[in-house]
């Protein structure tokens, strides 16, 4: 190249690093949404986790625990955990339209019922908030929210029953909600959940009585806990385990029915499930034979013991 040619191509870049190009730069975060989490701090006590919520700063860029879509500059992701927050969780919380998941959790004074406002929220797919202290009842909203894919409202004081309208969503592969003090009947419409990855059914350490729906039998689960409850019934007959339908036993990581009413005998097709890494019937009223096989070969005494009747590997010999 000729030397003059490469003078004008350096003098050129050296004019175009010098322009005042326009900067390119995240989206702010929308005055709507803003708002809504300022309230929404302030309504919670300006818990220590969220100090950085300050009215100067941008909510997308430099909010902590704070998530935003990059095209919208619409918030879709609060997180506010082991945190200080104290009190009801306020209205507002509906006024993020956007948002996509809502974790509250591991925050003891974050007390009472979840709020109406919440129905508001169309694009949730995780309602996260586990360990804190609310009350009343799970709402039958819920049911409402379409995408719902993740709730978790475990180690809380909620009471009464489950809604049934909670069956009906479309999305959820995990319902947990162990450790309350819900009462009444497990329903027969959360055979109807459909999530194709597995269902995740946790509602150990309540008031729960009645049998384990046969609907359950149906279901693609992966674990499922309902020990520390009232239930009654012969799972072989009021749980189905029915390897036929391939559904119910292709992803079942874990059965627990320990500690509850629960009499009859384990059905054989137990032993049929290799993926079974966690089953627990202790503290039952089962009877028979123990069948082993699959999962069950790894299994002690401790998850069969204090039975009416049961017997075979790993306990007394059957008569």
């Amino acid at each position: 190249m000729a030397p003059l040619c490469r003078l004008r191509i350096l003098l050129l870049l050296s004019l175009l690093s010098s322009f005042p190009w326009p900067a390119v730069s995240d989206p702010l975060c929308h005055p709507d949404d803003k708002r809504s989490l300022l309230q929404l701090k302030k309504a919670l006590g300006d818990p220590y986790t969220i100090f950085t919520w300050s009215v100067a700063a941008d909510c997308c860029s430099d909010w902590a625990d704070v998530t935003y879509d990059a095209h919208t500059g619409r918030v879709v992701s609060v997180d506010i955990s082991n945190s200080e927050a104290a009190g009801p969780l306020p209205e507002v919380i509906g006024d993020l339209p956007y948002l996509s998941q809502l974790t509250i959790r591991e925050s003891p004074n974050v007390t009472g019922p979840l709020p109406p406002a919440l129905a508001k929220l169309a694009n949730l797919r995780m309602l996260w908030m586990d360990r804190n202290s609310l009350t009343g009842p799970i709402p039958a909203f819920l049911g409402r929210l379409a995408k719902l894919e993740y709730i978790n409202l475990s180690f809380n004081k909620l009471s009464s029953a489950v809604p049934p309208a909670v069956g009906d969503l479309p999305r959820l592969g995990a319902l947990i909600l162990e450790m309350n003090q819900l009462t009444g009947t497990i329903l027969e419409s959360l055979g109807r959940l459909r999530n194709p990855v597995g269902i995740d059914i946790r509602l150990s350490g309540n008031r729960l009585t009645g049998p384990v729906p046969p609907s359950f039998g149906n279901l693609n689960i992966s674990q499922i806990d309902l020990s520390r409850n009232q239930l009654t019934g012969d799972p072989s007959n009021q749980f189905e385990f029915d390897l036929s339908k391939a559904k119910f036993s292709a992803n079942l990581g874990k059965l627990d029915l320990s500690h509850n009413r629960v009499y009859g005998k384990i059905p054989p097709e137990v032993a049929m499930l290799d993926g079974l890494m966690h089953f627990n019937v202790s503290y039952n009223s089962l009877c028979g034979k123990i069948p082993r096989g699959g999962g069950l070969k790894r299994l002690t005494k401790y998850e069969f013991f204090h039975n009416k009747c049961l017997c075979s590997t790993p306990l007394a010999p059957c008569k």
